[in-house]
Parts: structure tokens; C-alpha cells; sequence
């Protein structure tokens, strides 16, 4: 099974440094029992609907642009199968801190910004671009659930 702790660990990370606790922001967000954020944490989650995430993220980061793209990035970590974990292209490039996701503090080079910011925009302005980055995810949720099924 993948291990999923990156999204959970930089959420909670966030959290206490806005110097709220998990309780507070659970109660902000619909349906979301505080202790969700445990299960996230330690691996113990599938995956979060897209709209869900959405929210995750608007409450935990919502005036911190590189804090709301490193939470994206971590739970899109935490969907790749581990096996394939090496191959992901989209990464920080070394910065000034280090926190237990290894993602916080770090800074984007200008080229990865760039295209990442043209991707969402394509996104924001293209229905067809739209449905196939759409479907690229629910092809990675499905390879995800196979990676992690039991091996007989």
C-alpha cells in the first residue's frame, strides 16, 4: 500500500502554524470530523474529492498562494503509487527549510512556475483541457487503487 502522509503532515503542519488547532478548522469545513486530519496524517485515507480538497485547501492556506500550491502537490505525492514516486517532474527546488512533508519553504524555479501556471489556466479556460486533466486524475486514482490492492 502507498504510503500517504505527505498531504495530512503538511496540512497539520499549516494548521498549527496559523496557530489554529485541527478542531478549528474541521468545524470550518463541511462534514469533516476533526479527526479526519489524524487519518490523513498517518496514511489512512484513499483519496479526497476534488471539490472537498478544494475546501481543504481555501481554509488551511487561504491567503498563502505557495502554501495552497504545496498542500496540491503533496496529496497529488500521496495519489502516485510509491513505485512511481521518482518520476514525478513537479517538485520544489531546494529552499531555505525543511518540514516533515519536505515540501514547505522551498522555492519554484520561474520555468516550473510558468508552465504549472499555464496548466491551470488552460484548465480555468478549456472544457476539453479541462475533462482530460480531469480524466488523467481518475486514471491515477484508479492505478493508485490497483498499486495498493492485495497481490494473489
Amino acid at each position: 500500500m502507498a504510503l500517504k502522509i505527505y498531504f495530512g503532515s503538511l496540512a497539520t503542519d499549516y494548521i498549527a502554524e496559523s496557530g489554529r488547532n485541527v478542531k478549528e478548522v474541521a468545524e470550518a469545513l463541511p462534514k469533516t470530523p476533526a479527526n479526519q486530519f489524524s487519518k490523513w496524517k498517518s496514511g489512512r485515507w484513499t483519496y479526497i474529492a476534488e471539490r472537498k480538497l478544494l475546501q481543504i485547501v481555501d481554509v488551511i492556506a487561504r491567503n498563502d498562494r505557495q502554501k495552497r500550491v504545496n498542500l496540491i502537490i503533496a496529496y497529488l505525492v500521496d495519489m502516485t503509487p510509491e513505485v512511481f514516486r521518482p518520476l514525478i517532474d513537479i517538485k520544489p527546488i531546494s529552499g531555505d527549510a525543511e518540514d516533515a512533508a519536505g515540501l514547505t519553504g522551498k522555492r519554484w524555479s520561474p520555468t516550473l512556475r510558468a508552465k504549472i501556471e499555464a496548466i491551470g489556466e488552460a484548465y480555468g479556460r478549456d472544457a476539453d483541457f479541462m475533462n482530460m486533466a480531469d480524466q488523467l486524475g481518475r486514471w491515477a486514482t484508479t492505478i493508485n487503487k490497483r498499486a495498493d490492492a492485495p497481490k494473489g
